[in-house]
């Protein structure tokens, strides 16, 4: 009996997650998220959304866990990428900054080799090359992302 109790309580946890799923992102989909995806897909999504509600209520009403697992990965695999999009989206900034602080840095490192400074006299001249060379391929893509990241939001 304590087993059949338990089963019954999972499934309907499973239940909820999937129905507490389908209005979190569903009042996301046309606020936050609404920049994230494109008009025809975020009404897609909503319409998978709708049924999956449906489904939910009338004859998901008593399915297995197993189908409600099922049912909101399929329904996270679309609804995650979105969010994946914003938090990007919303981290690229910092991300760009940081990595051009890390070039810059890099790039003071090996001019002050160049200038001889004394802190730097125990690297190899061919190594210290090679992170010159590192640094301007790597400035170079920097450069190329940057401006077709620039050419999106335009």
């Amino acid at each position: 009996m304590a087993k059949q109790d338990k089963n019954e309580a999972d499934r309907l946890t499973a239940k909820n997650s999937v129905e507490e799923y389908i209005y979190e992102i569903r009042g996301k989909l046309c606020e936050e998220l609404e920049d994230f995806m494109q008009e025809e897909d975020r009404n897609k999504f909503s319409l998978e959304l709708e049924d999956a509600e449906n489904w939910l209520y009338e004859d998901g009403e008593y399915a297995e866990r197993v189908e409600y697992t099922q049912k909101l990965t399929q329904l996270k695999s679309k609804g995650e990428a979105v969010k994946k999009r914003r938090h990007e989206f919303n981290e690229r900034p910092g991300a760009i900054n940081q990595f051009g602080q890390c070039l810059q840095l890099a790039q003071k490192a090996v001019d002050s080799y160049k200038a001889g400074d004394d802190k730097f006299s125990h690297l190899d001249q061919a190594e210290v090359e090679k992170v010159q060379k590192a640094i301007g391929e790597k400035q170079e893509w920097f450069s190329r992302m940057c401006a077709e990241i620039q050419k999106l939001s335009s």
